[in-house]
């Protein structure tokens, strides 16, 4: 009898452990640097690409996300719910950009094109209706990577587009989201819709805002003319004039405001600065940085804060040093900036 009474205790306690809610914290090193939100207006959902473990220490590394979660379950706080966590890269909702500021970063342990499983989707079905009533956000703010990350303009597409990353995309399917709790699938994408962007991946939008449904595993393989791999949201680095006119890697945006040339002479012009005659003229070398901001450089009476506020450390505002080095918010002290220290930040 007693041995009964055990087998049944013990078979209660994994069926609790195994569907129950888990949460652990695991903060990151970059948790008391983080400023804290001014705003939450979204919650991203994001799939790591890769197993428990190695997403764990990645994300505890680098602090890309306020929450994990494992296979089992289990969920990790890696950054305050209230504070940035740098998850979202080069993204815009609705117009409005820089997603990572105004929003929280879930990271589902597996792959884009993988489903999650039952016991992630019971953990993400009880956080998600706790941070939705905490900052009283309605289901249509629960978005994934794929809907608000986008591209710049690049040899396939010369104006900025969606469909950058495939990252989460299952979890806009009807089926998975009323297991997670929300009642609610998108019809449209407003920055397409808005002209603000254009659509770059057919078979994401159709996956999205279209058929709702599950996409077959064979069908989620990258296809030659997708926009641009998948890359680290970090600083995406200059591109060099050569053999080929700015226009093959700038696009429409050749001559925008967000488009910084420097020069082979030193100087620093932004692509609204430049005459029409200049840009056929542009010598081999020049280093080019399509989609940021050029807040200019650091000196005895302009610090960080002058230029950029209270943004100056957040992960996405950048500083090339006068060797050539880039560092980001997470990286900075505002009072020990060297002198000649070049701002950059995504607008």
């Amino acid at each position: 009898m007693k041995k009964v009474i055990v087998i049944m205790t013990t078979l209660i306690f994994f069926i609790t452990n195994a569907y129950g809610y888990v949460e652990k914290k695991n903060l990151s090193k970059w948790d008391k640097k983080r400023p804290v939100r001014k705003t939450t207006q979204l919650i991203v959902l994001h799939t790591t690409e890769a197993e428990n473990g190695s997403s764990l220490n990645s994300v505890t590394k680098q602090g890309t996300c306020n929450y994990l979660v494992e296979t089992d379950g289990t969920v990790y706080n890696i950054i305050q719910h209230n504070k940035v966590a740098k998850h979202a890269g080069r993204s815009m909702w609705n117009g409005m950009m820089n997603v990572s500021n105004f929003s929280i970063g879930i990271e589902v342990v597996g792959d884009h094109d993988e489903k999650p499983t039952t016991a992630q989707l019971a953990s993400l079905k009880t956080l998600l209706a706790k941070l939705q009533k905490l900052y009283r956000l309605s289901d249509k703010a629960v978005v994934t990577h794929c809907m608000v990350a986008y591209g710049t303009p690049n040899k396939w597409f010369s104006k900025k587009h969606r469909g950058r990353k495939r990252c989460a995309m299952l979890f806009t399917t009807q089926d998975i989201r009323m297991k997670m709790g929300l009642d609610n699938v998108f019809t449209i994408d407003p920055d397409v819709q808005a002209k603000r962007l254009i659509n770059a991946d057919e078979f994401l939008a159709t996956l999205i805002y279209v058929t709702h449904g599950y996409a077959k595993k064979e069908e989620t393989k990258p296809i030659k003319t997708l926009p641009q791999p998948e890359v680290d949201d970090d600083f995406e680095g200059f591109r060099e004039i050569g053999s080929e006119g700015v226009y093959s890697f700038a696009g429409e945006e050749y001559d925008a405001a967000t488009t910084i040339y420097f020069l082979t002479d030193g100087k620093i012009k932004t692509g609204k600065e430049l005459q029409q005659a200049e840009f056929t003229s542009l010598s081999k070398g020049t280093k080019v940085l399509v989609g940021y901001v050029y807040g200019g450089k650091i000196n005895q009476h302009r610090s960080a804060y002058n230029i950029v506020g209270a943004d100056w450390d957040l992960p996405s505002t950048y500083y090339r040093f006068p060797d050539g080095k880039i560092y980001t918010g997470d990286d900075v002290d505002n009072f020990k900036l060297p002198i000649g220290t070049i701002v950059l930040f995504r607008k």
